[in-house]
């Protein structure tokens, strides 16, 4: 029977036929172009229908990703017959490479480039399921396509069903009813691989190239998955390496494919707007240019036509052609029913327009891109591009983009696809550091953006394009330049260093080094700092070398200038401290360079300096730290736009967060570096780069790429820097240990650890001794004595080292274990497991407790030896899950971390079930016979019992009737219907006020991402028809075949509830869905679902008639407000009158705080001028080291002079200490002062240091110093002229570090007349005098010392802190205080306890005299303050002073007869009269002398 086309296309020739079908070549008439139509036949089998519709779904989701695009999809005029219309893909078979005589090197490249697009596809989430020389399509350039995705099933952890096979080319596991996989894939282009070894000609290969095509062969089609190569990616580059042919590298142009992503959710909003637009009406796709219109359109289309629709699409080429439109029209009966869509709408032709219209009269729905002048109608915006979706697209093909850069290139573009797409192409190889970067390649192109420096000479441009990590466009500009003179070899040298030849940095630089030394002598700023420039470019490139110590040398004299360069050669002087392995020093150094540059405001100087910092932190253990320097170093080169500094970090970040176990991050970010390297020219991040990343490989289990990566770098050794020399040999080293050459492995280990130590790189030379010590102990016959000499050498250099400490440990317990002593070995890995723990290593965790593990086995201890499995096996699949899914396959082929699941599962009686998979066998494949095993997943699956089921409904009811909150009861009834059903996904959707599906809401089993895409489809139906739908198989079930979502989503299992309402009609449907694994539960639940549905809808119910009472409530409420308004005015009037007074008490406070605050100084208050010169001279001897003299009366405040002294000055971090010299014994104050020796004299049994040893570095205050006895006199003189102490009973003299603070109350100079005090002494110490006033002298300040203390009596005894009445104050500030300020703070204290009210007045003051006194003196009116007194004593004249003067003399009097009669009371015992009457002693004795009682 002939085929009828549609009327677009025109039939060239068939392309073939089978599988149910036919493919043709057809001509597009509108656009003269050739396109492959695929149609079923009239018999097609539902399979056959399913598998077009999965190979449409499967291609539009690969879209950009060089897989044929899916052009339309729909059904044949006249006959029905589903087609497909999708690009040609120009070329031959490869079937017809191999079988055509073609040359073999063809034929592998081919299949090579067929893996790498396999790759893709598997990154995507799919499998292709038809792996075939058939199926891959090679153009004339030798660009292989992979074509015919109609067997294709989306990726799922563990395997996905396979849809068919082709036996030739399946794996042998997919004949036992086992899942597809990665690795089956593998099998499928071995078994390719094989053919065309034997088919293809060409000359004959050499013996060894065929030896290895066949070993690579084999290996892919080993009978035993486990096997072959764990990916695809692994199989292309071993056979790229056994052919010859060039490996995959990471290649931005490359990378410049554009695939759709982001889309899905908004096209099934788009499609179920569609499905529910009445006849006649207008549905109006509506965005910015560059949104994605056109594809969205496009995607409705064919989402359509799977649906069977009825649907004409009028492209941009059809639709400015009324004869296009009549005649795509003309093909059905009646416009009625049909969808419309018409792609850029403004564009038709009145003609066009005009068709248009009359098949929207005659009942046409149409959906138009613009078109506002076909009418009104529905608009449908498009929103912007999820930032996620966004960051994946850019760094698809910028993986060099930062976080914030990536952020802000999706803030410009406006989220539109389109918009990003013209940056990326505009971007092209040019390195992109900067927001500025990304606003010029919006606004310009991509000449425009790499034109960074445009002005001055040459070598300034050089300079400034250097300064801004712009290697490859400096580099023509410097070969240009003929002139050998300083300047151009500097930037030469630095151009050097960036592209990875630090040694012929050093060579040029040093060349110019007679220039640099006689520019350093010029008095010329600009000459001086091109030598400046030359010493500190030498010495980065010294670093490079890895020669430090000469580096550090060539730094010291410039590290202490705080200019930009000064900063860097510290930056540059601490990193090289930091490869020596001098941390401490490095860090210190690092901070204070990071210090400087922000306070220069260079952010360039700042990147260098933080970069330099993250390494210190790095290499000193400090990861956390280490990580937050290098994102702020990231944050600094992309505001300063330094390109190649920011690649370089990036890498360092990678390494952090590798350590972490953040492998996902850390592999995108290595792989930023090697894209940043490569725009911008800094080579030696690209090597850096490669080799971390090889590392990488290693620890995944790719050993093919590893070994294709060590190999390609190895090449280049002699250009490499020493250090990344030695890092090579131990990557050689890890590949051999993991290949299985344990010998080989533990020399190149050794090789490793020697050119480090070579290097002064101790810590990098010990952790090879150690890797090398572990795979030493895994041999046959481990040479314990040897393997102990490395350990013992790793562990000295190592020392306290906490990042090392579990390797460390761990190969301590492996020695041990290989010498027989179990008990050691035990102990060093509870210690080895304890470090990791401690330093979240959890890649040390795992190995520790296999370690243990195997211990334990070999004690017997079985259970403990499980657990410990168990335990390591959780942390390996913690770091596994965090991998992308095409990884993970990988990462468990490595050797160790399958054993270890392997043993695992074998113990728990997993393996029997790993091995299986649910029975999806068609009728040609019989499902083996697996008896017990199929019991045991039974019992796994058993059904929820009937009690759970209905307790779960009864708390469903509960919470129905306390439960107010829609949202919250709705989620917690999808959370029940998930659970029950062990569903993955679970959806309530409601339709909204114009008929479209909305989810209300969204629930996940933990650890699924939520989001909001389902099967608009399923759930139409169900609500079409009111009936509940379950599908175990979805992708199989007839009555889902034309459900394009379904085959979008990859659905495996569904079931959806409709939702009624009170009258009857289905307002919306309870839906869940399994994507990975069969709903086995589903049919057997349906009715629990069922149940739940209905619980939804009395919810719903539940909440429209409490949103009735809440509007009732709110009508209430609002006449309650209007009476409540004159009470809130009169409210407000009162509120404000305290608001005000508030405000004055606020404003009082602070105006106190602000005229009663001191200088500064803690302790000390008052703002007289007797107390601000007091401040003065604390200013001026803080920081001079000399010894300070305090007189004044007792209680005037000299200790805290002498502490405030200490704490401004630079000994504030040493100790402060006193001694009263009047307080202490003559026989034992040289003692306390100077320490003694053991047995020094009697009760010297141990030895003493002493105030002055005690206190180095810190401050010594003696106190009462005229007390000090004339014999300590001397040996005090001494201390302070020689700066020695020599203690009691000891022999030798001691050098101290002390300041020396002196305080007396009695007058030395006359002292010194009497001969009671060394002259030589006095004048020793007196070299400045602090005098302190007395209070009497300063009554000014009396207030704020009384406030200074209720503050600190509140603070101490957690009181309410009280206030002082006027007249109170008036009394305080009249009175002398003999006692001075500790006397005031005395009276003070005993008011404020004893006191009834919080307020303090003059009956709660306890002064000398008793009440009369206190009322003589109130009666007083408060002293003027004093304003400059020049005198010790203010003089007495008459008025209110001679008044005071007799107050004063009365309280002498009283005080002088409470004395007395103290004393008489304690029988003239001086101490215990002192405590009763409340003076101190010292004051106490003082008043017996000067009232002369004896």
């Amino acid at each position: 029977m002939s085929l009828t086309f549609p009327p677009r296309y025109e039939p060239q020739r068939c392309l073939g036929r089978g599988g149910g079908g036919e493919v043709w070549c057809v001509r597009d008439r509108y656009i003269d172009a050739d396109f492959a139509l695929k149609v079923l036949g009239d018999d097609a089998s539902e399979p056959e229908m399913a598998a077009l519709v999965r190979e449409a779904v499967a291609l539009s989701g690969l879209e950009g990703l060089g897989v044929p695009r899916v052009q339309r999809f729909g059904r044949l005029p006249g006959t029905g017959r589903p087609f497909m219309v999708r690009e040609l893909v120009e070329g031959e078979s490869l079937l017809d490479v191999i079988e055509g005589g073609r040359a073999l090197p063809r034929a592998l490249d081919a299949i090579a480039r067929a893996a790498d697009q396999l790759t893709e596809v598997h990154r995507a989430g799919l499998f292709h399921g038809d792996v075939k020389p058939a199926n891959v399509i090679v153009a004339a350039d030798g660009a292989a396509t992979l074509v015919d995705l109609g067997l294709s099933a989306p990726w799922q952890e563990g395997g996905a069903t396979p849809e068919g096979l082709t036996p030739k080319y399946a794996a042998p596991e997919l004949f036992e009813g086992r899942p597809l996989t990665a690795r089956a894939e593998v099998y499928a282009l071995g078994a390719t691989l094989a053919e065309a070894l034997e088919k293809a000609s060409g000359p004959p290969l050499a013996p060894s190239e065929r030896l290895a095509l066949d070993e690579v062969s084999a290996r892919a089609t080993a009978a035993e998955p486990e096997r072959r190569f764990p990916s695809v990616d692994e199989f292309a580059v071993a056979l790229r390496r056994a052919a010859g042919l060039r490996q995959r590298t990471l290649d931005p142009e490359a990378a410049l494919g554009w695939p759709v992503v982001g889309i899905d959710a908004t096209a099934g909003r788009l499609l179920d707007a569609t499905c529910t637009l009445a006849a006649g009406a207008i549905l109006r796709v509506q965005g910015p240019v560059d949104s994605g219109r056109t594809v969205l359109v496009r995607r409705l289309a064919w989402s359509l036509g799977i649906e069977g629709r009825p649907l004409v699409w009028l492209d941009e080429a059809v639709a400015r052609s009324p004869e296009a439109i009549r005649a795509e029209l003309q093909a059905f009966e009646s416009p009625r029913g049909l969808v419309l869509l018409i792609d850029d709408a403004d564009r038709l032709s009145s003609e066009a327009e005009a068709e248009a219209r009359r098949a929207l009269a005659a009942g046409a729905r149409l959906v138009v891109v613009g078109g506002a002048s076909l009418g009104d109608g529905i608009d449908f915006v498009v929103p912007p591009l999820e930032p996620r979706a966004a960051a994946d697209l850019i760094r698809r093909a910028v993986p060099s983009l930062t976080e914030k850069l990536v952020e802000r290139a999706h803030q410009l573009a406006g989220g539109r696809p389109g918009t990003l797409r013209r940056l990326v192409r505009r971007i092209a190889r040019s390195p992109v550091a900067s927001e500025a970067d990304i606003v010029r390649a919006l606004a310009g192109s991509a000449h425009e953006l790499s034109s960074t420096a445009s002005e001055g000479s040459p070598l300034r441009r050089a300079r400034t394009l250097i300064d801004r990590g712009r290697y490859t466009e400096a580099r023509p500009l410097l070969e240009g330049l003929p002139d050998r003179g300083l300047a151009t070899e500097i930037e030469r040298a630095r151009l050097d260093v960036g592209l990875g030849n630090a040694a012929q940095a050093c060579d040029r630089l040093r060349a110019v080094a007679p220039l640099a030394d006689a520019a350093l002598k010029s008095d010329d700023p600009d000459e001086r700092e091109a030598g400046v420039r030359c010493r500190v470019y030498l010495a980065r490139a010294l670093v490079g070398i890895a020669e430090y110590r000469e580096a550090i040398d060539l730094l010291v004299g410039f590290i202490d200038e705080v200019t930009p360069l000064g900063v860097e050669a510290l930056a540059f002087h601490g990193l090289a401290e930091s490869y020596l392995g001098n941390h401490d020093s490095a860090r210190h150094a690092l901070e204070l360079a990071v210090e400087r540059a922000r306070a220069l405001g260079i952010a360039r100087t700042e990147a260098v300096a933080l970069s330099s910092l993250g390494v210190a932190l790095q290499r000193g253990d400090r990861v956390e730290e280490a990580r937050q320097a290098y994102e702020s170093a990231i944050d600094a080169a992309e505001r300063a736009g330094e390109a190649g500094l920011l690649g370089t970090v990036q890498l360092n970040l990678a390494g952090v967060l590798k350590v972490g176990g953040d492998l996902a991050r850390a592999i995108e970010l290595f792989e930023g570096a090697v894209d940043m390297g490569r725009r911008s020219g800094r080579l030696s991040t690209v090597r850096n780069a490669l080799l971390n990343l090889a590392n990488t490989d290693l620890y995944l289990g790719r050993l093919g790429r590893a070994r294709a990566s060590i190999e390609a770098l190895d090449e280049q050794r002699d250009e490499l820097a020493p250090f990344v020399q030695a890092q090579i040999v131990g990557q050689k080293a890890e590949l051999c240990a993991r290949n299985g050459e344990l010998e080989r492995a533990l020399q190149l280990y050794q090789d490793c650890a020697e050119r480090y130590a070579a290097l002064g790189r101790g810590l990098d030379a010990a952790e090879a001794r150690l890797e090398g010590v572990l795979v030493g102990s895994r041999a046959a016959c481990p040479d314990v004595v040897e393997l102990r000499r490395q350990l013992d050498l790793a562990r000295a250099t190592l020392g306290d080292s906490p990042v090392h400490r579990p390797l460390a440990l761990l190969a301590a317990a492996r020695v041990a274990w290989v010498g027989h002593d179990a008990a050691s070995a035990a102990q060093e890995l509870e210690g080895a497991l304890a470090a990791a723990r401690g330093g979240g290593q959890r890649e040390w965790i795992w190995r520790a407790l296999e370690t243990r593990a195997e211990l334990a086995d070999v004690a017997g201890q079985s259970v403990a030896a499980r657990r410990d499995r168990e335990e390591a096996l959780a942390v390996l699949e913690e770091i596994g899950a965090r991998l992308p899914r095409d990884l993970r396959e990988v990462y468990w082929n490595d050797a160790r971390r399958r054993a270890l699941r392997a043993s695992v599962q074998t113990v728990m009686g997993h393996a029997a079930t790993e091995r299986l998979h649910p029975a999806m066998y068609s009728a040609s494949m019989p499902a083996p016979d697996r008896g017990a095993a199929d019991r045991l997943r039974v019992t796994e699956r058993a059904p929820t019992p009937p009690e759970t089921r209905l307790a779960r409904i009864l708390e469903i009811n509960g919470e129905l009737a306390g439960e107010i909150d829609l949202d919250r009861l709705t989620a917690r009834i999808t959370d029940y219907a998930v659970d029950l059903l062990r569903a993955e996904r679970g959806f309530v959707v409601l339709l909204d006020g114009e008929g479209a599906l909305t989810v209300h809401t969204s629930r996940t089993r933990v650890g699924d991402e939520p989001h909001e895409e389902f099967s608009r489809s399923v759930a139409r139906a169900v609500l079409a028809k009111g009936e509940p739908i379950v599908s175990l198989s979805a992708r199989d079930d007839h009555r889902m075949a034309a459900f394009a979502s379904v085959h979008q989503l990859a659905l495996r299992s569904v079931a959806c509830a409709p939702i009624h309402a009170p009258s009857g009609r289905a307002i919306g449907a309870l839906y869940v869905e399994t994507r990975h694994r069969p709903g086995l539960d589903f049919e057997r639940e349906l009715p629990t679902l069922v149940a739940l549905a209905n619980q939804v809808a009395i919810a719903i119910e539940n909440a429209r008639l409490l949103l009735e009472n809440r509007r009732r409530a709110e009508d209430l409420a609002r006449a309650n407000e209007r009476l409540e308004e004159a009470q809130a005015r009169l409210r407000e009037l009162l509120g404000g009158r305290t608001e005000q007074l508030k405000r004055a008490r606020q404003k009082l406070r602070e105006t106190r705080d602000t005229l009663y605050g001191h200088f500064g100084y803690q302790g000390l208050v008052g703002t007289s001028a007797a107390m601000r010169r007091v401040y003065a001279l604390i200013d001026r001897v803080k920081d001079a080291d000399v010894p300070v003299l305090i007189t004044g009366e007792s209680g005037t405040g000299k200790e805290v002079v002498a502490r405030a002294i200490h704490d401004a000055s630079s000994r504030a971090k040493g100790r402060f200490l006193g001694v009263n010299c009047g307080a202490i014994p003559d026989n034992l104050l040289e003692s306390e002062l100077f320490g003694h020796v053991r047995g020094a004299f009697t009760g010297a049994d141990r030895e003493r240091k002493g105030l002055f040893r005690e206190c180095q570095g810190g401050t010594v205050l003696l106190d009462e110093i005229g007390e000090m006895p004339t014999k300590m006199q001397a040996g005090m003189l001494r201390v302070l002229q020689e700066r020695k102490v020599r203690p009691v009973g000891g022999n030798s003299e001691e050098d101290v570090d002390a300041r020396t603070i002196f305080a007396t109350h009695r007058d030395l100079e006359g002292m010194v007349s009497a001969g009671k005090f060394r002259e030589d002494l006095y004048y020793r110490i007196h070299v400045v005098v602090v005098p302190l006033p007395p209070l009497r002298e300063r009554p000014e300040d009396v207030p704020q010392l009384v406030d200074h203390f209720l503050g600190r009596f509140a603070a101490r005894y957690k009181r309410e802190r009280g206030t002082v009445s006027r007249d109170a104050l008036r009394v305080l500030m009249a009175y002398d205080w003999p006692g001075n300020v500790r006397q005031l703070e005395h009276v003070l204290l005993n008011a404020w306890i004893l006191a009834d009210d919080p307020e303090l007045d003059v009956g709660d003051l306890a002064l000398p005299g008793g009440p009369p006194a206190v009322a003589a003196l109130a009666a007083l009116p408060a002293p003027e303050p004093v304003a400059a007194p020049t005198a010790a004593v203010v003089p007495v004249g008459s008025g209110p002073a001679r008044r005071s003067a007799r107050a004063i003399s009365q309280h002498h009097a009283v005080e002088r007869d409470r004395i007395i009669r103290a004393l008489e009371a304690c029988n003239w015992n001086r101490v215990k009269a002192a405590e009763l009457s409340g003076i101190p002693r010292r004051t106490f004795y003082r008043r017996l002398r000067e009232y002369g009682i004896q």
